[in-house]
């Protein structure tokens, strides 16, 4: 395994919140960008002219290595929000075959929300949730 990562997910303060985790922490965001930013056709499911200003995805690193991620929910997965689901664990993985094997495990007797695809930010990447309750992402570069 390359890297576990904690993803935060927001109700439209992700920007607020990043930069109060940034100050705090001491640190620069990263990487940020919206929905609007993201790339026409990229498989992503369209979350409506509303939310097109949200974050769709940003960091911080902190001391060189932890890293925390973070976006806020739009379109249809606001109605799944709720305050302390609002995270998942995030593993970056080294090859395919190892995100399959982690994916398939984690959603078993669970639920794969996103199934591992190809992604326009260049990797292989999934969302499900365990049959513990537990939000998993797991990932690694095309």
């Amino acid at each position: 395994m390359k890297s576990l990562s904690l993803y935060l997910n927001f109700d439209g303060n992700c920007k607020e919140a990043f930069a109060h985790y940034s100050k705090v922490l001491k640190t620069k965001i990263s990487e940020t960008m919206t929905y609007a930013e993201a790339p026409p056709n990229s498989g992503m499911p369209d979350v409506g002219e509303k939310y097109q200003n949200r974050i769709m995805h940003c960091s911080i690193i902190i001391n060189g290595t932890v890293a925390i991620m973070g976006s806020d929910v739009a379109g249809e997965f606001c109605q799944q929000f709720k305050p302390g689901n609002n995270y998942s664990i995030s593993l970056d993985v080294e090859n395919k075959k190892e995100a399959d094997r982690l994916f398939a495990g984690m959603s078993e007797d669970g639920q794969a929300v996103m199934p591992l695809s190809k992604t326009f930010w260049g990797c292989y990447w999934g969302m499900c949730v365990d049959k513990f309750g537990i939000q998993w992402m797991i990932s690694t570069p095309l």
